[in-house]
């Protein structure tokens, strides 16, 4: 029982660290093209600077969070599932 467990958490870890990587690597990219862009659409931004750091943190933070969950929440429904039954369904 001890093994399947460790296989379990393995599991986890395998569906969560791949999108999570690419999550924050989507974001990097995000903030680097928010930072070329931001000059440009100064006259579009109404009580903030084109360069406020507290909303780029702001808006990183929601969509890592957003890109984490969209990864966990399918991966802790295959954690639940039962092996040994899905194996004798099929």
């Amino acid at each position: 029982m001890d093994s399947l467990r460790h296989d379990l958490r393995q599991a986890l870890r395998f569906l969560t660290g791949n999108p999570g990587l690419a999550a924050l690597a989507v974001l990097a990219f995000g903030l680097a093209l928010a930072a070329l862009v931001a000059p440009a659409m100064s006259a579009f931004l109404f009580g903030v600077g084109p360069w406020d750091w507290r909303v780029y943190a702001a808006v990183a933070a929601a969509l890592g969070l957003a890109g984490m969950a969209a990864s966990l929440l399918p991966a802790r429904g295959v954690v639940r599932l039962d092996l040994v039954q899905v194996l004798r369904g099929e």
